[in-house]
């Protein structure tokens, strides 16, 4: 008798057990959920930053030249940190297509100054942040 009642509570560990092993997974996607949000916290951080400067740059009065410089080298920088920054797979990959983007803006601004402010690559930039949720870029 004594034998089947420890036979039944080692059953009854090993099921709590799996339940419990089980139950990592919702953990594992809770925990890639919350890497998701603080990826685009900080991402959303840079871009915000990187408007400020912007910002500032124009407010200082400098010549438009100088302004699409400090604009293209910002937007480089932007670029960059946003590369550096790690997070969920899914995440960086729309990451690396927005930073792509970013690049061919920054090429754009130096060739055409001013008037790149109208080419549609600007508004495909904006585009892409925005599905991300990155509103301040």
């Amino acid at each position: 008798m004594y034998r089947l009642i420890m036979v039944g509570v080692a059953a009854a560990a090993v099921a709590l057990l799996a339940l419990g092993c089980g139950s990592s997974n919702s953990d594992e996607a809770t925990a890639a959920q919350v890497s998701k949000a603080q990826f685009l916290k900080q991402a959303e951080k840079l871009c915000d930053r990187t408007q400020e400067d912007m910002q500032k740059a124009i407010l200082r009065g400098s010549s438009d030249a100088a302004n699409i410089s400090t604009m293209a080298s910002l937007l480089t920088s932007e670029a960059e940190e946003l590369d550096d920054l790690s997070g969920p797979e899914e995440i960086e990959v729309k990451i690396e297509t927005l930073t792509a983007t970013i690049s061919e803006v920054v090429g754009i601004l130096e060739r055409e100054g001013e008037n790149g402010f109208e080419n549609p690559r600007i508004a495909a930039y904006k585009s892409e942040a925005k599905n991300l949720g990155l509103e301040e870029c």
